[in-house]
């Protein structure tokens, strides 16, 4: 792990941008204000706010390519990292203007210009994604599980015996 950089009297994270994230971060080091002048402080802050934008370059890689549920899932937690909860593009329609403007200025990258997969985020254009036949089973027994949790084995549904909890006969 880096150390802080002292820069006037804040401390600061300086850090290179792994080059598995270069392609949702244009910049090649990461300054990070730890807003503090102590360092003790300033190194205990140091895990969390780089945990951050690891959490944060991940959810945008998971963004720009994989299937339905992860890109929502990330969509989910991209807006979540920027302080709002997501919602769908329906509902940002019919919020207020500011909450609206907020979520328009939120999209920006460092350099100014706007990101197209935290504005998906924010704007909620990301989908929920829809149940597939090849997830319906496992589905069902997800729902299932809480409704036979008090059944007895021979009362239980054969595909739903581990649902149940039980073990097949």
């Amino acid at each position: 792990m880096s150390k802080p950089v002292l820069r006037g009297t804040t401390w600061y994270l300086k850090r290179r941008v792994p080059k598995r994230y270069a392609s949702v971060e244009p910049r090649p080091v990461v300054w990070h204000s730890l807003k503090t002048d102590s360092y003790g402080v300033a190194l205990q802050k140091m895990a969390g706010v780089w945990l951050s934008y690891i959490e944060g370059w991940e959810a945008c890689l998971a963004g720009r390519d994989g299937d339905a549920a992860e890109k929502f899932r990330a969509a989910q937690q991209l807006a979540a990292l920027r302080g709002f909860q997501f919602l769908s593009i329906d509902s940002v329609t019919q919020a207020p203007l500011d909450e609206v403007l907020r979520r328009v200025e939120a999209t920006q990258t460092a350099d100014g210009v706007p990101d197209e997969v935290i504005a998906s985020a924010l704007l909620g254009v990301v989908e929920a994604p829809q149940l597939r036949l090849s997830d319906l089973v496992g589905h069902v027994e997800t729902l299932a599980a809480h409704d036979n949790r008090f059944k007895i084995a021979n009362k239980c549904a054969c595909g739903a015996r581990l649902a149940c909890g039980l073990s097949t006969i």
